[in-house]
C-alpha cells in the first residue's frame, strides 16, 4: 500500500510543484520563472503573487476537500474501504488572467503598451512577449534608474490543461463502533530530487457517523443517512540552490512551501438499489492556503550594481476560501470492487471519479 500510495499522490506533486518550484533556480520548461521580480522589492512581489496564485491555491484546496465518500452508509465494525480517486477542479474562465494595475506597485513597471495590462496566472497562458523593469528614483538626483528587463511570467496553460486541475488521493476507511467510520489519508514523507529539494508531507483524518439510528421516526426508513467531518493537512517545501543563472542568488537552506488546511463537514444521504447506490451530501468547506517564501535572497542593485541588495522572508501570503458545497454522485459494486463519479457545486466546481475495494 505505500508504493502505491507514494506512486498516486505523486501526479499532485506535478500540480504543487508548479507553486513551490516555480523560483527554482533550475530552468524548466513546465515552469514559469519569476525570480527576478523580487528585484522590484518584496513587496511589489507580495502583491504580484497574490494576484498569479491565488486561483491556483483555491483550486487545489477545493481538490482536497473533495472525495470523502461515495456512500452515506457507514461500515460495521472492522469493515473497510479502500479507495483511489481524483478530483478534477474546474477553473473559471476569470481566473486565468488579472488585471495588473501600476497603482498597485511601487517599482514594478510594464516596459511597453500602458501602465496598466491583463496577465495570466499561473494557471493561465501566454503573456504576448510582456517584460518589467524593476523602475527606481535615485533619492538623490531623482533620476528614474530601471533594472534590465525581464519577461512577464506566463501560465501553465502551454504546457498543462488549465480548465481543470488534476489532484489524486488515495484513502482508507475503517468502521468502529456504533455504526462509525474512521477515515484516514496518509502519505509518508516523500522526498524528489538528488539534492532532496523538494518535500511533500501529508495527512488527513475523517469520521463519518450514521445518525439516523438516534431518530426513532426514521429508522426503518430504507435511506443511509448520514453527517461527515474531515480534516486535510499538506506542507510542501522546495529547497533553492544556486546555479550561477539566475540574476538571483540563494542562502542555504532558502525555501518556498505551500500548505494547506482544510476543514470539511457535510451531511449525507444515500440509497442502494442492488449493484448502484445514488448518494449526495450537502456542507461547507473551509480551506486555508498559505505560501510563504523563506530565507535570504540577494540580488544587484539596480541604483548602484557594484552593491547587493538582500531580501529576508520576502513573500508571506494567506489564501483563506470558505464556503457551502453540494454533492451528488453514483457509485457501482461489484463483490469487493466500486466505481463511482460524482459532482460537487461549489465556488470551483469538481468532478471526483474513484475505484477501490470495500468488506462491510
Amino acid at each position: 500500500m505505500k508504493k502505491q500510495l507514494i506512486r498516486t499522490i505523486s501526479g499532485a506533486i506535478l500540480s504543487i510543484s508548479i507553486i513551490t518550484g516555480s523560483f527554482a533556480q533550475t530552468p524548466d520548461p513546465t515552469l514559469p520563472n519569476f525570480d527576478e521580480i523580487i528585484i522590484a522589492g518584496s513587496e511589489d512581489m507580495s502583491t504580484y503573487m497574490n494576484h498569479y496564485i491565488r486561483p491556483f491555491m483555491n483550486s487545489f484546496g477545493t481538490g482536497i476537500a473533495n472525495g470523502w465518500y461515495n456512500t452515506a452508509a457507514t461500515h460495521e465494525p472492522l469493515g473497510f474501504d479502500l479507495t483511489f480517486y481524483v478530483s478534477l477542479v474546474s477553473v473559471p474562465d476569470q481566473d486565468l488572467s488579472f488585471n495588473f494595475l501600476q497603482s498597485e506597485y511601487n517599482n514594478l513597471r510594464l516596459t511597453t503598451g500602458g501602465p496598466d495590462a491583463v496577465l495570466p496566472t499561473l494557471i493561465g497562458g501566454t503573456t504576448g512577449g510582456l517584460r518589467f523593469v524593476s523602475s527606481v528614483t535615485d533619492p538623490v538626483t531623482g533620476t528614474v534608474v530601471n533594472s534590465p528587463a525581464f519577461n512577464v511570467p506566463k501560465g501553465v496553460g502551454e504546457d498543462i490543461p488549465t480548465k481543470n486541475i488534476p489532484v489524486p488521493m488515495v484513502q482508507l476507511a475503517v468502521g468502529i463502533i456504533k455504526n462509525t467510520e474512521l477515515i484516514v489519508r496518509y502519505a509518508p514523507t516523500v522526498t524528489i530530487g538528488k539534492k532532496k529539494d523538494f518535500e511533500l508531507k501529508f495527512f488527513g483524518i475523517g469520521v463519518k457517523h450514521d445518525f439516523k439510528q438516534w431518530i426513532p421516526g426514521i429508522k426503518t426508513v430504507p435511506i443511509d443517512l448520514s453527517i461527515l467531518i474531515g480534516y486535510t493537512n499538506l506542507n510542501t517545501d522546495f529547497f533553492f540552490s544556486n546555479t550561477g543563472t539566475s540574476v538571483v542568488q540563494v542562502s542555504s537552506g532558502s525555501k518556498a512551501s505551500f500548505d494547506a488546511r482544510i476543514w470539511t463537514v457535510q451531511a449525507l444521504v444515500s440509497k442502494k438499489i442492488s449493484v448502484l447506490t445514488v448518494y449526495g451530501g450537502i456542507g461547507y468547506n473551509s480551506i486555508n492556503s498559505e505560501y510563504d517564501m523563506t530565507g535570504e535572497y540577494g540580488f544587484q542593485d539596480v541604483l548602484d550594481p557594484s552593491k547587493t541588495v538582500f531580501v529576508e522572508d520576502p513573500v508571506s501570503l494567506e489564501f483563506p476560501l470558505n464556503g457551502f458545497r453540494a454533492t451528488a454522485g453514483l457509485r457501482l459494486k461489484f463483490a469487493i470492487f466500486t466505481l463511482h463519479a460524482d459532482y460537487t457545486l461549489q465556488e470551483y466546481n469538481t468532478l471526483t471519479v474513484g475505484f477501490g475495494f470495500s468488506v462491510r
